[in-house]
């Protein structure tokens, strides 16, 4: 997809499997996280990467910190920030599905995981209860 918008663009791709299970156990601030995500960074740093995509929906709680190891002249979208974005243009764009703006958001969590778990997570990194929680099998889903 990035190709169509500019052919001769270069893309590299950095696995990082540690990261994952150190932000759901809570060790977002511990050293150890720090150092991994540092040599998980330092090959996209040699590379002199212009911009940085987090593409896991854990990362973003590293955010702060992945923004700092890559300096000021990387650009690390929030990626939370751009869905939204990207949401609200989508829905401007097709008044046709008539969704009206609430006062009162009715938020409703999906998951591909284990419920009871990913409600745990997320109301330690929201900090606040999640009342709406429903695991999915994205097969069943009309996308």
């Amino acid at each position: 997809e990035l190709h169509k918008l500019n052919p001769d663009l270069k893309v590299f791709s950095q696995t990082a499997p540690l990261l994952v299970p150190l932000i759901e156990e809570g060790w977002i601030d511990k050293p150890e996280t720090k150092m991994i995500l540092k040599k998980y960074l330092r090959p996209l740093k040699t590379k002199q990467v212009q911009a940085l995509i987090l593409a896991c929906t854990h990362y973003p709680f590293l955010l702060a910190d992945i923004r700092r190891l890559m300096a000021k002249r990387v650009f690390v979208p929030d990626p939370g920030q751009t869905v939204a974005t990207s949401l609200a243009n989508y829905l401007r764009r097709h008044p046709e599905l008539k969704i009206q703006p609430s006062s009162v958001p009715a938020v409703h969590f999906f998951t591909t995981d284990e419920a009871t778990r990913f409600k745990q997570l997320g109301e330690t990194f929201l900090g606040k209860k999640m009342e709406r929680v429903e695991k999915v099998e994205l097969q069943t889903l009309n996308f």
